[in-house]
């Protein structure tokens, strides 16, 4: 009785590590993601205001 528990026991804790490891990749990227879209967003805002700045001196 005692080996079948750590047999459960063993399978629960590599499930969890396994459930922990696929949570943290989809963490890192979406993390990744989300700088991504940032950086897009810094490009866009500073595009803008180089255009307004050139444009204001014309």
């Amino acid at each position: 009785m005692q080996t079948y528990t750590k047999k459960i026991n063993l399978f629960e804790v590599l499930h969890q590590k396994k459930l922990y490891s696929a949570s943290k990749f989809y963490l890192e990227k979406t993390v990744f993601k989300f700088n991504e879209y940032n950086l897009q967003l810094l490009r866009l805002i500073v595009t803008y205001f180089l255009l307004e700045a050139i444009a204001s001196r014309n």
